[in-house]
């Protein structure tokens, strides 16, 4: 009765040993985030990533943006901080939010792997609005 056991741990160990050899290793090519405007209103931004300059960028209602950042290498997967600075009040007031927001990586820089976040009103009248993560 021994026997049996021993030679399934020995063939259940040399199976798992030759999965783990196949599985593909993950490879970063982007750091990226994807913007979507569900408000009513054009929105302004600005995007810097790392100490770099600044960057203005219009969203029209209803649209989506993505940004990313290209990796140096595949194996080298870091980013600088990624920073947002939008105009929240809709009136005549000019009041800034600024954020840091975090980027998921992906070997595509497209919205489908994107960390997504979603300008939105704040209050009813959406006088207000704010940016949200949706993912």
């Amino acid at each position: 009765m021994l026997t049996p056991v021993l030679f399934l741990l020995v063939m259940t160990s040399s199976i798992s040993k030759s999965r783990s050899i196949d599985l593909p290793t993950y490879y970063c090519k982007y750091a990226v985030v994807c913007l979507y405007n569900n408000t009513p209103y054009n929105i302004t931004y600005n995007i810097q990533w790392g100490n770099g300059a600044w960057k203005s960028w219009t969203l029209y209602p209803g649209e989506t943006m993505r940004h990313w950042y290209t990796y140096e290498t595949g194996d080298n997967c870091t980013s600088p901080n990624l920073s947002i600075e939008f105009d929240f009040d809709t009136t005549s007031r000019v009041q800034n939010n600024s954020y840091a927001l975090v980027r998921y990586q992906s070997s595509s820089n497209d919205c489908s792997d994107a960390k997504h976040y979603e300008f939105q009103c704040t209050s009813s009248n959406c006088y207000y609005i704010d940016l949200y993560s949706t993912n």
